[in-house]
């Protein structure tokens, strides 16, 4: 069994002055022994509710003691973990008790009550949980759940005072301002409420003020006296909230038919729910030991809010995913980081320049938040803005706030009345409620208002804010990357704005761990899925989005397709794109009520292929709404299509795919990979019609493959496309680029220049901290680039000259984008390609990949002196030391060695999946850039002991020839595979270490702590 929290309930206990010491020693012992055999390592908490001695007694309280301290050292022996003990005072704890007379229930009275339990007090002063003259004490357990610390609240009640010999029902009592402390100040955990009498016991006023607390404040009530172990649950059908009551039984050491007690454990879940498992036991003489009776319960609820909180069924409601499914959302959640865009002070009726901050996780945004009245949330479709605004909604509640949520489909035109709707939608439709909810004091009111840019208002956005203002403490929507909310200058409050970032490196595989195991998806698999990931985000840049859809898409797809898991290296573009444009439109076409959804998709998509060819044969991105119109009309008389232009245009708008240039006359597509996506569509859609009058527009993709829309658009028409010409074309001008070349040696006479400043370098295995370096350097990488791409999204898609192509190094990397795509269609079109055309596909691989690298490194040969002087004439001065040239030197080299470490991989990746790799690796010489490739093979096909037998190899030999180049790439290549294998089996490790870092120059010992240490942090994370 495993939770969050163990609560074991003992009550009732009864103990005497002559209790047995070796029954109470042999009870401990069997008591500790059946908690700990129970335990997952969760803190355990012993809970006493009340009646511990017989007659308050100081022997009888000796007893307990001794009790206590034999179960809690032998938990402590058994799971390493100290418990925590809690005690309540019950009608038996007071000491020589008065017979029922009438008494004034009042302060006076009751003070002179709690002084009959003076032994009691005595014996719990060791726990340190209560002072004697409170009625109420308040004590917080630690625990974690989900790697996050919380703090269980268990509010503790003496119901001692006032009892009696006989009957006290309706005696007993707390003070108006002891309930107030039953009061719940942090939601995010749960208050257990502990207690020997239940509320019935109490004075009818003291019972309503009771009652009143637990209803408002208590997750789960426990109590004891009635030697009854019935538990219950009590639901609100307005505020849909409940309140768990767990009621103990007895427990005795002298008695055995009445020796049970209750285990609890809570757990929690999503959204403020929680679950408890309850499981009562009880002692049988003849096995003497504790045996379980019957299966136990288990009941869910959601926990209290210090203030008004909105219905549980909203709340489950807003985290459903696309597939209905609840609970998992928070726990998959991943916190973007937020930067602050153009934050305004109006306190100066002017806009002050702040500098921007970057927000990292919800505490942080909570904080800076605090005096703002204000927040906008920027950001571009898809990053992630709807799920922020519910997370944040769900984690005010949790901060004791009473939040409205506000969605375009629920507004209107009337500020007053959407309000209202959504107070009764969210809180409960009845008076009482929206009286309670309005009466709060504004500062406790949150709005979040999702996609405020198309939020129904008749006033302006400043006066529909202003109205909210009066009723709202905080308000945060989001808007879309572009908007003009409205000027915060003119609120008259303190206002900031803020957009989300692109999901980096660090938030992607925070992201993706956490769909994984949610998805019951294994570590070794999670790491493989990120490597794909990387390799699609730095190597499709235009094509791969930054943002939480895209990659959940792209996890979303393999998941429902594990066995293409399994093989693909490559992220499916072509299919996620699919998927994703065909749910756009359909959800567009169904909120705008149109029929047959799906005959509308495919008309659609047929016109948004006629309009993406349109714009890449006159070099343009965007169209005017009148030729739009036109290309339509044309469209549908040509298909015989009953299209009415504005309701395809409105129907297209609305899915996003296209949007509304800043002139208003025009259109272009949301982002520049939509664009590609439909170009290839397109023309697949003409080579169908007529091969060889359209073949001109696959032959100009190859021509201009440099310029980024082109590659972009023959990514996607290679798997779109199955067509032997494409692979001919592309073997064909690989080949003829370079075939004057020679291949790429680092030895002998061909040696190069470049690469003499790596004299003198090793490369170590890398540690955890190497690991966290690279990450947080890739992750503003990728940051930077997104940065860039999102300056000329549009503005430079054919802002190139296609004639500009020329000279050895543009031709060499002109081959190796060929050899790359034509390696991918061995891949994507396994089943079309002949064996011939394979062949040639690999033979062109091997053979043109090192000429090619060839000439690349040669170029920084002819300019080696030049640029190190260049490095040195612009960094020179910030270094003074003689070691500064070397360095230079070695920077430049560095440099050399990552493109032929680069290409090759990116060449081998795209080329590799089980069935090609065992013929590619065949095809492999003996030359470096072979053996290069091979790795690489090997790698990304999952054959760890092979490509550990040849990184060994190859360290071997490069060792006997005193080939220092070879040494460092195998070290390298070895390092890399460590990083992105946490798992990679022990064997194959010791060999590394033997045959590669420490035959390489370096020392096995260092090298076994460093792989120890590596593994040791790997495994912690």
């Amino acid at each position: 069994m495993t939770s969050d929290l163990t609560i074991v309930q003992l009550s009732d206990l009864h103990f005497r002055e002559n209790e047995p010491v070796d029954i109470v020693r042999n009870r401990a012992k069997e008591l500790a022994d059946r908690i700990s055999s129970l335990n997952g390592g969760e803190p355990i908490v012993l809970l006493f509710s009340g009646d511990v001695a017989w007659s308050g007694k100081e022997e009888e309280y000796r007893i307990a003691g001794q009790f206590i301290d034999l179960l809690v050292d032998r938990i402590i022996e058994l799971i390493q973990g100290q418990p925590t003990v809690l005690i309540v005072p019950g009608n038996h704890d007071v000491y020589q008790p008065p017979q029922r007379p009438d008494v004034e229930l009042k302060e006076e009275t009751l003070l002179e009550e709690i002084k009959r339990i003076p032994n009691f007090f005595n014996f719990v002063s060791k726990y340190e949980i209560w002072d004697k003259y409170n009625v109420v004490s308040k004590y917080k357990v630690p625990y974690v759940s989900n790697d996050v610390e919380h703090y269980a609240t268990f509010t503790l009640c003496n119901s001692a005072p006032f009892s009696r010999l006989h009957d006290d029902k309706g005696m007993h009592y707390i003070p108006s301002d002891q309930l107030k402390l039953i009061s719940k100040n942090d939601n995010d955990d749960p208050q257990f409420v502990v207690v020997h009498h239940s509320p019935e016991w109490f004075q009818d006023e003291s019972r309503l003020g009771f009652e009143l607390a637990l209803q408002r404040s208590a997750d789960i009530l426990l109590y004891g006296h009635e030697h009854h172990g019935e538990s219950y649950s009590l639901i609100d059908e307005k505020t849909d909230s409940s309140l768990q009551v767990i009621r103990g039984g007895t427990y005795s050491v002298y008695d055995d038919s009445v020796s049970t007690f209750k285990m609890i454990q809570y757990s929690q879940a999503e959204s403020c729910n929680f679950e408890l498992r309850e499981f009562s036991f009880q002692w049988n003489a003849s096995a003497r030991k504790y045996v379980q009776l019957g299966s136990g319960c288990t009941r869910t609820g959601i926990l209290k809010s210090p203030s008004l909180a909105p219905l549980n069924e909203f709340r489950m409601r807003i985290t459903a995913d696309e597939n209905g499914e609840i609970g998992q959302f928070e726990r998959c959640y991943t916190f973007p980081r937020i930067r602050e865009d153009s934050p305004y002070s109006i306190l100066n009726d002017a806009k002050q320049s702040q500098y921007s901050k970057t927000i990292n996780c919800m505490e942080d945004f909570f904080s800076e938040s605090t005096g703002a009245r204000c927040i906008e949330i920027k950001g571009a479709s898809g990053i992630g803005k709807t799920s922020l605004i519910k997370y944040l909604y769900l984690q005010s509640i949790r901060r004791g706030y009473s939040p409205i949520l506000l969605t375009p489909d629920d507004s209107t035109h009337s500020v007053s009345r959407t309000v209202d709707n959504m107070v009764r939608w969210q809180y409960g439709d009845y008076p009482e409620r929206l009286q309670e909810f309005t009466s709060l004091p504004v500062d406790n009111k949150i709005i979040y208002i999702d996609d405020f840019d198309q939020i129904k208002r008749k006033k302006s956005a400043l006066d529909y804010v202003r109205d909210l203002l009066d009723q709202f403490g905080l308000i945060v929507v989001s808007t879309g990357d572009y908007s003009d909310w409205t000027d915060f200058g003119d609120v008259g409050v303190l206002a900031k704005s803020f957009r989300i970032c692109p999901f980096t490196k660090l938030e992607r595989d925070s992201l993706v761990r956490k769909r994984c195991e949610c998805k019951g998806i294994d570590s070794r698999q999670t790491d493989r899925l990120i490597s794909t990931i990387d390799r699609a985000a730095h190597w499709h840049v235009a094509l791969f989005e930054m943002t939480p859809t895209f990659i959940l898409s792209y996890l979303d797809y393999f998941i429902a397709n594990p066995h293409e898991m399994l093989s693909q290296e490559e992220i499916p573009f072509e299919d996620i794109l699919e998927d994703y444009v065909r749910r756009s439109i359909g959800r567009a076409a169904s909120k705008n009520s149109i029929k047959n959804v799906e005959k509308n998709v495919n008309r659609a998509l047929a016109v948004l292929d006629q309009l993406a060819l349109n714009l890449h044969e006159r070099r343009r991105d965007s169209i005017n709404l009148k030729d739009l119109s036109t290309l339509i009309n044309v469209f549908s008389e040509e298909r015989e299509l009953d299209l009415k232009p504005k309701d395809l245009i409105c129907l297209l708008e609305d899915s996003r795919l296209i949007t509304r240039c800043p002139d208003g006359y025009s259109v272009c597509f949301s982002s520049k990979r939509y664009h590609a996506f439909f170009v290839a569509r397109g023309i697949d859609a003409k080579l169908d019609i007529n091969l060889n009058e359209s073949w001109p527009h696959v032959e100009r993709l190859l021509d201009e493959i440099l310029f980024s829309i082109n590659e972009d658009i023959i990514a996607l028409l290679t798997k779109i496309r199955a067509t032997p010409e494409l692979q001919k074309s592309l073997v064909n001008r690989a080949c003829e680029l370079v075939m004057n070349a020679s291949p790429l040696s680092f030895s002998g006479p061909t040696g190069h220049v470049s690469l003499s400043g790596l004299q003198g370098l090793k490369i170590a295995l890398p540690e955890a901290d190497t690991r966290k370096a690279i990450e947080g350097s890739t992750a503003q990488f990728e940051e930077k680039t997104a940065d860039k791409q999102s300056e000329f999204e549009y503005a430079a898609l054919y802002d190139y000259d296609p004639n500009i192509v020329g000279g050895d190094v543009p031709r060499a990397f002109l081959a190796l984008k060929y050899v790359e795509i034509a390696g991918s269609c061995l891949v994507k079109q396994e089943t079309t390609l002949l064996s011939e055309d394979k062949e040639k596909i690999r033979s062109a691989i091997i053979d043109v990949t090192p000429r090619a690298l060839n000439i690349l490194i040669s170029s920084i040969d002819e300019r080696y002196d030049e640029i190190v002087d260049s490095i040195s004439t612009d960094f020179g001065t910030l270094f003074s030391d003689h070691g500064a040239q070397i360095n230079f030197k070695r920077l430049v080299s560095l440099y050399a060695l990552a493109i032929c470490l680069s290409y090759s991989e990116i060449i081998a990746v795209h080329a590799t999946e089980d069935n090609t790799v065992d013929r590619l690796v065949k095809k492999c010489g003996s030359g470096p850039i072979d053996r290069m490739l091979k790795l690489n093979f090997l790698d990304y096909a999952g054959r760890e002991d092979e490509f550990c037998i040849e990184a060994c190899n190859w360290a071997l030999a490069a060792k006997k020839e005193n080939n220092l180049v070879e040494g460092i790439i195998v070290s390298a290549m070895a390092s890399s595979y460590v990083l992105r294998h946490r798992n990679i089996l022990q064997r194959n490790m010791d060999k590394l270490i033997r045959d590669v870092f420490s035959c390489l120059g370096g020392n096995e010992k260092k090298a076994r702590a460093a792989l120890f240490r590596e593994l040791s942090t790997a495994r912690r994370r």
